[in-house]
């Protein structure tokens, strides 16, 4: 009996210290894995907060530069649109000049008007004297050797389109006058020199509105209109120095304007070559 108690104890024991010895273990294992784990959360962390702070900062320089580069572009656009207003102001100012330059045309083109082309320039073929009459008002313009100060197309490129048709139509309508002066002082007929339906057209397309009258009154009619056309010059200055863009409508009617303005010149310096080659011939 004290030998199977003495057995079984030893054995109660041996199990004991089993059970001990592995409860030690995996406390050890336990304390072992977690402290290794709080090691790498903590390095982990340690990283993320070096990471972050690294984001941190490169977004701030980002921005910086982003910022700078924002600086930058916005003056440079303003320096930009500072300069283009400066042009446009300076190309409204010559234009307005090239206007004013044409007074004697148009003071030339104001006698065309009260008087009746055809049956004064078929007369004056043969009559010195009425030459010499329409000669005094014509010496103010002299269209063959006529320049501006500053050529007028050096401001197309920053006015309105509008704006240059309506100019090139004004001055279109003016020399239109002067060359008729020219015909009546040279003696060179009237036959075939001006094409009054291109005059008319002209003339409609740049002020629709007097459509009406145009059609009434005829060539007798054109030259009261070009005040309305200087009018409507200085209305279009104003849009442009305020920098209002041209509509479809507008561009559509600019672009009809200066083709018949273009096409009127061009026909009547052709016809005119001629005619005036063969009376100094």
């Amino acid at each position: 009996m004290d030998i199977l108690l003495g057995a079984g104890a030893g054995s109660v024991l041996f199990v004991l210290a089993v059970w001990l010895a592995r409860q030690l273990l995996i406390t050890r294992l336990t304390k072992s894995v977690e402290n290794e784990f709080n090691q790498s959360l903590e390095k982990y962390r340690a990283e993320l907060r070096s990471s972050e702070e690294h984001l941190k900062s490169a977004l701030k320089s980002r921005e910086n530069d982003i910022s700078v580069l924002r600086s930058s572009a916005i003056a440079s656009l303003a320096n930009r649109q500072t300069k283009l207003d400066d042009r446009r102001l300076e190309a409204v100012d010559n234009l307005w000049s090239a206007v004013i330059e044409l007074a004697p045309a148009k003071f030339i083109s104001s006698v065309m008007g009260v008087i009746k082309f055809e049956e004064v320039a078929e007369a004056a073929v043969t009559n010195q004297k009425l030459r010499e009459v329409i000669g005094v008002f014509d010496k103010g313009f002299d269209m063959k050797t006529f320049k501006h100060t500053v050529p007028p197309e050096r401001s197309r490129p920053f006015i309105s389109p509008m704006l240059w048709a309506s100019y090139s139509a004004y001055s279109a309508i003016l020399m239109q006058g002067v060359m008729r002066a020219y015909v009546i002082t040279t003696g060179l007929g009237a036959k075939d020199f001006v094409d009054d339906a291109k005059v008319s057209a002209l003339l409609k397309s740049c002020l629709p509105h007097q459509a009406e009258f145009i059609d009434k009154f005829g060539p007798g009619a054109y030259h009261h209109l070009v005040d309305e056309i200087e009018d409507k010059i200085i209305k279009e200055m104003h849009l442009t120095i305020s920098g209002v863009d041209s509509d479809e409508a507008s561009l559509k009617q600019a672009a009809k304007i200066l083709e018949l303005s273009n096409s009127l010149q061009a026909e009547s310096s052709m016809e005119l070559r001629p005619k005036a080659a063969a009376k100094i011939s």
